[in-house]
């Protein structure tokens, strides 16, 4: 996982392009998206449903068979998140995703649809 000071350090020194900032955004949001599973010897992974109900996502409108990250753009120093598989009103979504990112250093905003 990277944080925006690594990351820029990484481009500094000439180990990383600037432009892979979007594919390590998309890397990190698949990252806390898993983060919401935990493994099960059935299904392979659930939702981890402790964490869940801790997070406020209980009474969202997610389908967490199929919620992903389907891209990530930069328009002015900003990522936008785009996230399927949850409702426009994800609010609990959003804020853990976009607080995740703000503490390692990304300003994102997160847009979820269907």
């Amino acid at each position: 996982m990277m944080r925006k000071k690594d990351f820029d350090f990484e481009v500094n020194v000439g180990l990383r392009k600037r432009d892979s900032d979007v594919e390590v955004i998309k890397e990190l949001v698949d990252f806390l998206i898993m983060n919401l599973y935990e493994p099960d010897e059935e299904v392979i992974c659930k939702v981890n449903t402790r964490k869940i109900k801790k997070l406020g996502l209980a009474k969202e409108a997610i389908n967490w068979g199929d919620l992903s990250c389907r891209e990530v753009e930069k328009k002015n120093g900003v990522y936008i998140v785009y996230i399927e598989e949850a409702s426009e009103d994800c609010s609990n979504l959003k804020n853990y995703i976009e607080s995740w990112l703000k503490k390692w250093g990304w300003k994102a905003v997160v847009v979820t649809n269907w």
